[in-house]
């Protein structure tokens, strides 16, 4: 199956969740920027347009993560916003409201990848 190239911001304060996220999408071929803060998330978002964001949305997260995915969407308002978290249930209607998708963890590369590329395709559709 043919696969758009997705621009894709990876934004967890883990740096090993990160990277490997990151690096399951460059196995893709998608052109991956990965961050582990805010400050180095927004200055990225000021220079490249992305089509998707990978955060975090588990509760030990959501305060500094939701103010993030806000500042990314004024900031770029057609970016699809991917929740990923390892709790037990599902996220809360607060961080629900803000993300297009969510996936649990753990996830294989396919899942990871067929859930941005449909997100991405809803970007697209609503365009």
């Amino acid at each position: 199956m043919n696969r758009k190239t997705l621009a894709i911001l990876v934004a967890d304060p883990d740096k090993l969740t990160s990277d490997t996220i990151g690096q399951m999408l460059k196995a893709r071929g998608h052109a991956v920027t990965v961050v582990t803060d805010i400050v180095s998330g927004l200055k990225v978002i000021d220079m490249v347009l992305f089509d998707a964001l990978v955060v975090p949305v588990d509760k030990h997260h959501s305060m500094m993560d939701l103010s993030f995915i806000d500042a990314a969407k004024k900031k770029q308002p057609d970016i699809k916003v991917l929740g990923i978290s390892g709790d037990i249930n599902e996220p809360t209607s607060i961080s629900t409201a803000a993300i297009d998708g969510f996936l649990r963890k753990p996830f294989t590369l396919d899942q990871l990848d067929d859930k941005l590329c449909r997100t991405a395709a809803d970007r697209s559709a609503a365009a």
